[in-house]
């Protein structure tokens, strides 16, 4: 996919997708490459009421833009640290409007980023941002198809409902009792 994509191209060896959930408070892992212990990545959705201003994770998703952060003097990526990344850029999943997630590519040798690595990572990011959101919106538009057969099928039957009911009561004649009005829809039913 996209991730495999994009640590290819910048000979990265280590790479994280991690997206909003539908509340907009956590980054939940979504996916990873190259980890040499990848359960330890899954097991760490990261809280974003935590971040303050001066987190590196907070300016991303605070000014949508790439960011190379040096681990050497950036709180917190623990788990990046542990899997022995020296050099790590974070590429925010966006649209214009909208801040789905981050995609963090990590090297285990130091390096640096040419400006024109960072522009292209950024129109990566808008792109996968692009896909996810239309991936969501497919997703819910699924459920929304799914949520409106069922109310479909549900004012079917109470039509079918309501057609034996009017069978069973056509017949009756105006100045019947209450009782005997029970009395037939009782032996029809």
């Amino acid at each position: 996919g996209i991730l495999d994509k994009a640590m290819e191209m910048g000979g990265f060896d280590i790479g994280l997708i991690r997206l909003l959930d539908a509340a907009g408070q956590t980054l939940q892992p979504s996916a990873n490459r190259g980890d040499r212990d990848p359960a330890n990545v899954q097991a760490h959705p990261q809280q974003i009421e935590r971040y303050t201003r001066g987190s590196a994770t907070a300016r991303i998703i605070m000014d949508k833009a790439v960011r190379v952060v040096d681990l050497t003097q950036t709180e917190g990526l623990r788990t990046l640290r542990r899997e022995g990344v020296c050099s790590l850029v974070v590429v925010p999943l966006r649209t214009e409007q909208q801040m789905l997630g981050l995609m963090q590519l990590g090297s285990r040798k130091p390096r640096s980023f040419h400006p024109d690595e960072l522009r292209l990572l950024d129109r990566i990011g808008i792109q996968t941002g692009i896909a996810v959101q239309k991936a969501k919106l497919y997703e819910q538009t699924q459920a929304a198809k799914t949520e409106l057969e069922l109310t479909n099928r549900r004012l079917e039957r109470l039509l079918e409902d309501q057609s034996r009911l009017y069978a069973v009561l056509a017949p009756l004649a105006p100045a019947d009792s209450l009782n005997q009005i029970l009395e037939r829809v009782m032996e029809r039913i």
